[in-house]
């Protein structure tokens, strides 16, 4: 799968997880991080630097779906397993539960 095509299908998901995806010019904000997840007035947003490749927006998107029950979406399975891996890791490396 191209790297486009997770994209969309990320996005996608996230969609009906009702976080929204934002794409700004982050500039110097956004340097290290390449965007990150918010709560405004009680909507989840996930800002991304507009000018990250497919597949670092596809990689930061995984990142952020770690926090959210995904099982009810229909993934890829690499995005699937992915997710699983860094939700797992956060789980054991920070002892906090995802957010929703």
């Amino acid at each position: 799968m191209k790297a486009e095509q997770l994209l969309e299908a990320l996005e996608a998901a996230a969609q009906k997880l009702a976080i929204r995806i934002r794409y700004e010019s982050l500039g110097a904000s956004g340097v290290g991080t390449g965007g990150g997840l918010c709560k405004v007035r009680g909507e989840w947003w996930l800002m991304l630097d507009k000018k990250l490749t497919p597949a670092e927006k596809a990689a930061l998107i995984m990142e952020t779906l770690a926090d959210f029950d995904t099982s009810e979406l229909d993934l890829p399975e690499k995005a699937r397993a992915t997710i699983d891996a860094r939700r797992t890791l956060k789980a054991t490396t920070t002892g906090i539960p995802p957010v929703a």
